[in-house]
Order: structure tokens, then sequence, then C-alpha cells
């Protein structure tokens, strides 16, 4: 089955320090709860190389599709950030292009268009061997920020639907 893609490439954008958390998620990835899979949206966010002295790495693509038409049906990515709690509704998967996470890490300073003050879940690959995580209500790592450990199924009220940037590292 062919796939539509909708794609948008941003130049600036993802930070390197280390991240994540391990923990179980979701049965599956694009779980949509009472959501019809067919209305659910699954974006792909592939980072690129971080240039050398850069604290940010570059976005190779950006990319949006209806569920249905995604046929994986285990977490792939590094991280999965839902909009909705418990891992429901439009999901972005976070694709770093190469390698788990290390000590430096890995980070996103804004969230992409769609993304930003929108996210209330997320789950962490255990592949990754990111073990912290952090999320913040202003870009570039800035403003009110929370500390965790592992997959969250809700970030709660303090970061439900306000998150702009987010960092994960090994921890």
């Amino acid at each position: 089955m062919a796939r539509t893609f909708h794609k948008r490439v941003f130049g600036v954008g993802l930070a390197v320090l280390t991240a994540t958390a391990m923990s179980s998620g979701p049965a599956f990835a694009g779980t949509a709860g009472a959501q019809s899979e067919a209305t659910v949206q699954r974006c792909v966010l592939t980072l690129g190389e971080r240039p050398a002295g850069s604290l940010y790495n570059t976005i190779k693509s950006y990319e949006c599709f209806t569920a249905s038409q995604d046929r994986r049906r285990v977490p792939a990515g590094m991280v999965e950030f839902y909009k909705g709690s418990d891992f429901r509704g439009d999901v972005l998967e976070i694709d770093p292009g190469g390698g788990p996470c290390d000590s430096s890490g890995w980070g996103i300073r804004q969230m992409p268009s769609g993304w930003d003050n929108q996210i209330s879940s997320y789950y962490t690959a255990t592949w990754s061997q990111c073990t912290r995580t952090q999320a913040f209500d202003l870009a570039n790592y800035g403003g009110y920020s929370q500390t965790y450990g592992g997959t969250v199924p809700w970030v709660g009220s303090s970061l439900n639907d306000k998150i702009t940037s987010f960092r994960w590292w090994k921890g």
C-alpha cells in the first residue's frame, strides 16, 4: 500500500544532549484509543548529524501521514510523543538517524509545527538506553521544566499541552 506524505524540512533544530528513559510503553505505537485509526496522524522527525562545535542536531526530514497508512505495530523511534494521555491520539516519532542514546544526548529545542504545546504523554524506547528526560515550556530549553525517568503516560498538569522543547540522555 503506498503512503502519502506531507513533507516539511526544518533547517534548525535538535539539540544533542543525552537522553531518555527505559520503560515499557504502549502495546503498539500509534494506538488511538477512542480516536479512529483512520484519523490518527503519525509524524516522523528524523535527526541528522550534529555539526562540529554545535549543541544541536540537524533535522533530515519531517513527514506526516495517517496511522492507517503506517503498518508498523511496534515503536520504532527513540521517543514517541502523543497528543493525548496514555499514549493516545496523534503521534510524533523521533528517529535518531543512527545510534542509541549516549552521554551527549539528544534534544529538540523547538517542537515542529503542530506539536508545540500539544503533548500529553510520551514513550521512550528501551533499546535507546536513555534513562532521563526533561520537558520545557519554552523554546531552547527555557522556562519551567520537569525531569522524568522513563516513559510518561501523562506529563502532569504543569506541562500538559505546554511542552515546547525536550531533551533526553543516558543518566
